[in-house]
């Protein structure tokens, strides 16, 4: 989904991405071959090739997307409160590679090798969902007061840059590449 800033409306719209360089993929195979295939490999594959957006995501149940999503599109429409921010997007439970039971609320950048401005947005992000996830006479060190943790679990945002989903390579791959840069706490 997306927001219109001119009239706040929302449309829904199928997820778009750029075109993937025919020479990642083969960069990437050659290294998979040689045994080579990491991290900071793959990294270096994408400033070679030029794919340097990524996204912030947080996964969200149902019952609390409708408010999180329309905050930070709101933010993102309001000038210089959420920069280098390009785009907010909500995908369903199960697509792309996410959650089951919840959605994917992401703030997209459109170079993570900005790191101030990465993290800029992430913070931007983690303050506006921090309104929606705590009730205003929640104490920050009572987890009741956060519904998406669980005793032991901890509700995070985190930044994956795009080349990782263009190869393919999600949490708990076969590699066992960590296919994310930053993790920032709610």
């Amino acid at each position: 989904a997306e927001v219109d800033a001119a009239d706040a409306s929302f449309r829904f719209f199928p997820p778009s991405r750029p075109i993937c360089p025919e020479g990642l993929l083969e960069d990437s195979h050659r290294m998979e071959r040689a045994g080579m295939l990491s991290h900071d490999n793959i990294i270096h594959l994408a400033k070679k090739w030029g794919v340097l957006a990524g996204k912030w995501m947080l996964f969200v149940p149902e019952w609390r997307i409708d408010e999180l999503f329309k905050a930070l599109s709101e933010r993102l429409a309001t000038p210089n409160l959420l920069p280098g921010c390009h785009q907010v997007a909500v995908s369903p439970p199960g697509s792309m590679g996410t959650d089951e039971d919840r959605f994917m609320l992401s703030a997209h950048c459109r170079d993570f090798t900005a790191g101030k401005q990465v993290m800029s947005v992430g913070r931007a992000f983690r303050a506006t969902a921090r309104v929606g996830l705590r009730t205003r006479s929640g104490n920050w060190d009572e987890p009741q007061d956060d519904p998406f943790a669980t005793t032991g679990k901890k509700v995070s945002l985190i930044f994956k840059p795009d080349v990782f989903s263009y190869l393919g390579i999600h949490r708990g791959n076969s590699h066992n590449i960590k296919p994310s840069m930053y993790m920032i706490d709610l």
